[in-house]
């Protein structure tokens, strides 16, 4: 099943890409609990907010840290910095453990060789966090560490 994220998500297999995209908005605002730190987050749980992610925006623009994806149920899940601006770091989470975490991602939509940069996890997960790049660092997130949501 293809959904659009950051341009595309897929869910699933590969799948092709689709252009033309605008930015609906979330409305939906939330806290990510780290230990003592707080990471404010927008959060993505229907499906145009998934596919929208964080596609020609800036967090800045939504005085957000972040944007969580919320799903109904876990799954591998596969990302595509489709329309990006910017570099991110992922944190993959299933339940409320960070079982993935990928720094720096490079927003470019291809590698040198022209291939789509697909950023996949490989265990099923329920929820990601997108951070623009540095803030894991920033905030010491670590593999295996517990985050809360507060919605």
């Amino acid at each position: 099943m293809l959904r659009l994220f950051l341009g595309i998500i897929v869910v699933g297999s590969l799948g092709a890409g689709v252009g033309g995209l605008f930015f609906v908005g979330t409305e939906d605002y939330g806290q990510v609990i780290y230990g003592d730190k707080v990471i404010s987050v927008m959060i993505a749980d229907d499906p145009v907010e998934i596919a929208q992610g964080l596609s020609d925006t800036t967090l800045d623009t939504y005085r957000s840290d972040g944007m969580i994806f919320l799903f109904s149920e876990s799954k591998e899940r596969t990302f595509w910095m489709y329309h990006m601006n910017y570099d991110l770091d992922i944190v993959w989470i299933e339940g409320d453990e960070i079982v993935k975490i990928e720094t720096s991602v490079s927003h470019e939509l291809t590698d040198d060789e022209g291939v789509p940069r697909m950023h996949s996890s490989p265990y099923e997960v329920d929820k990601v966090l997108e951070l623009s790049a540095g803030g894991v660092e920033k905030y010491g997130l670590e593999v295996g560490g517990v985050i809360v949501l507060n919605q």
